[in-house]
């Protein structure tokens, strides 16, 4: 079975009830394949096992090898591409040929070249990059080799101490952060309510800063100050440059369950970040918020929710959870979590936007 058909994301039903629902499956191409699939149950898990990790970490290689980036302009035989990039040509070419069985390269006439979506998405100057998110799913990859012991002891590694700690990691990790956000900026920031007049907001964990511009941005003259790691920060200032945010966005180190986050801020926002930590975490956090913003200040929270196991198994946010597990210790939490967080900390009239739960995420506004 080739990729082409075997292995597809399949978008689940648009029910405002169940959701969202993103899987994939295999699809036989032909009628052997059908048969196979229905009369060897035990053939989905060998696949499952097999198939798509293989494609996945061979994408990875092709990415971090800049294979993609060798060949963006000028198609290039195996022989040149093993001279520009100094690589084995029998290694090499049993790589190639995954990346063009897994249609992100095209072979023609002893050549290779990009597909176009690969020339959409793999490159640094690509319309739409993903090469950030890409790069981190080595690291990733690394972590999850503690899964069992993580799923043995309850304890998660630490991803900023052992698996970000190098300046080339960080920003690959923040770069894959900018383009998730990308994707959903525009629609956090329109619902998010903003007292008129606001002028100063906290972006705790903000990363490069393009949720809290984009909300400044309609908000003007509000402007945000990202509260991250030191390290986060280092790496950060520059995407936000790079993104023509940072007439917007300003940076301050620190660590938000640890340090002073400052005081009177018409906004706080957090985007992400709640899964990184405990549920006594996150309610020592929500006090910290309600004690740093104004009187008739407002906190909102982004994250994914848990699976609903009974009535929408999403396996984006059940693999998601799971994840969180592993690199902080943290998890996906229900939208009653955050509620409960957020009153006992003394916010009033808080409040979980239903355009996101239709969509196994979570917005919850809460005004001091």
């Amino acid at each position: 079975m080739r990729r082409k058909g075997c292995l597809n994301w399949r978008l689940g039903s648009d029910d405002p009830i169940k959701g969202d629902i993103m899987k994939f499956k295999f699809i036989p191409e032909n009628k052997e394949e059908e048969d196979l699939l229905k009369s060897h149950s035990e053939v989905r898990p060998i696949l499952e096992v097999y198939l798509p990790i293989v494609q996945g970490r061979a994408l990875m290689a092709g990415v971090h090898l800049k294979i993609f980036e060798t060949i963006a302009h000028k198609a290039l035989s195996l022989e040149q591409l093993v001279d520009t990039l100094s690589l084995n040509p029998e290694s090499l070419g049993l790589l190639l040929n995954v990346l063009v069985c897994s249609n992100y390269l095209v072979y023609k006439k002893e050549k290779y070249s990009l597909t176009e979506l690969s020339k959409k998405t793999l490159l640094p100057d690509a319309e739409c990059q993903v090469w950030g998110g890409i790069e981190y799913a080595r690291i990733r990859w690394k972590m999850l080799d503690h899964l069992e012991e993580v799923i043995k002891t309850g304890k998660g590694v630490d991803i900023h101490k052992d698996f970000l700690n190098t300046h080339e990691n960080w920003t690959f990790y923040q770069r894959s952060m900018y383009e998730h956000a990308v994707v959903g900026a525009d629609e956090i920031a329109n619902n998010i309510p903003v007292r008129e007049g606001a002028k100063k907001m906290l972006d705790i964990g903000g990363a490069h800063g393009l949720y809290g511009a984009k909300i400044c941005q309609m908000h003007p003259p509000m402007t945000s100050t990202v509260f991250d790691l030191p390290d986060a920060v280092k790496t950060a200032e520059s995407l936000a440059k790079e993104a023509g945010i940072d007439n917007i966005v300003d940076f301050k180190p620190g660590n938000a369950l640890k340090d002073d986050l400052g005081s009177d801020y018409d906004l706080i926002f957090a985007s992400n970040l709640c899964h990184h930590f405990t549920e006594q975490e996150n309610q020592k956090f929500l006090c910290k918020i309600y004690a740093a913003l104004k009187e008739g200040g407002s906190v909102a929270l982004f994250g994914f929710t848990p699976p609903d196991l009974e009535n929408n198994q999403n396996l984006s946010n059940a693999l998601m959870s799971l994840m969180f597990k592993v690199n902080s210790g943290g998890r996906n939490y229900a939208p009653s979590d955050y509620t409960n967080w957020a009153e006992s900390a003394g916010f009033k009239q808080v409040d979980i936007q239903p355009k996101f739960a239709k969509k196994n995420k979570i917005l919850m506004v809460g005004i001091k």
